[in-house]
């Protein structure tokens, strides 16, 4: 069934792509066929307004989209979209890890052309590692402290 062909009362599907709902609402009025004001390359368009919001699809299809929102009112038709949208999420997670295996390639390729970027890296390295060797040795000088104290005399110095 085609938009042009819907009437008052006849169901519409619709199918919510980011809520991953899917609902059968009623038309609530269907005007006639008319061109579209802001476009007239559209061609010839159906106002159909369900509950209180009103939607315009070209008049010869059969499924139009917003946003969100997939409408029809053939299910064979949201069914078909929602089988694509499952196919598309199932490709786009057995993608993750080769995209996952790109980002440090992308890291490399953003770097040749920002420098500077690798150069902040290096520093910050740097001074990671220079951070650790601070911490590893004021670990062994405490450790030195303690041997010393637990011999005859106790030294009472501060680091």
């Amino acid at each position: 069934m085609m938009f042009r062909d819907l009437k008052q009362g006849d169901t519409l599907y619709v199918y919510d792509r980011v809520a991953i709902t899917l609902s059968a609402e009623k038309v609530v009025n269907v005007s006639a066929p008319h061109l579209d004001k802001n476009n007239v390359a559209n061609g010839m368009m159906v106002d159909v307004t369900i509950g209180n919001v009103q939607y315009s699809f070209k008049d010869a299809s059969e499924v139009g989209y917003t946003t969100n929102l997939v409408i029809s009112p053939n299910r064979a038709c949201v069914l078909r979209e929602v089988k694509n949208h499952k196919t598309n999420n199932e490709t786009q997670i057995s993608m993750t890890p080769r995209l996952q295996e790109e980002l440090p390639k992308l890291d490399v390729v953003i770097e040749e052309l920002e420098p500077e970027l690798k150069e902040k890296k290096e520093q910050d390295a740097k001074l990671a590692k220079l951070a650790e060797e601070i911490q590893s040795m004021k670990q062994m000088f405490e450790q030195a402290l303690k041997q010393m104290s637990n011999g005859s005399k106790r030294v009472d110095t501060e680091i």
